[in-house]
C-alpha cells in the first residue's frame, strides 16, 4: 500500500510546538518508517522534528474511526515513533524507545 495523508490526524498540539499525531494504515511498520514516507507530513500536516507520531496498523482495512468501527476491526500493531528529519514536504520518523 501507500501512504494515504487521510489517515493523519492531529490530536494535540502543546506548549512549545509540540504536536502528537494518530496515523492509521494497513501498511507494513518497515514501509512507515521509511525515509520521506509521509510525503505531505510538513506541507500539509505541519509535522516539525520531535512531533510524536503513534501509528496504528490495522489488519485488512482501516475501520471507521468510531468505538464500534474500531472494535469489529482487527489492530495488528501499535507504534509509538517521533519525527527525526524533515525535507521540503516530507517527514521521517524513527521508533521510540518505551522503557
Amino acid at each position: 500500500m501507500a501512504y494515504d495523508s487521510a489517515g493523519v490526524r492531529l490530536v494535540r498540539e502543546g506548549s512549545g510546538g509540540l504536536a502528537e499525531y494518530v496515523y492509521d494504515t494497513t501498511d507494513i511498520i518497515g514501509d512507515v518508517d521509511a525515509a520521506s514516507y509521509f510525503t505531505d507530513g510538513v506541507s500539509v500536516h505541519n509535522m516539525a522534528i520531535g512531533d510524536l507520531v503513534t501509528v496504528r496498523v490495522w489488519s485488512s482495512a482501516v475501520p471507521a474511526l468510531t468505538q464500534a468501527g474500531r472494535n469489529a476491526a482487527t489492530l495488528s500493531g501499535l507504534y509509538d515513533f517521533y519525527v527525526t528529519s524533515i525535507s521540503t514536504n516530507a517527514a521521517t520518523i524513527l521508533a521510540v524507545k518505551l522503557s
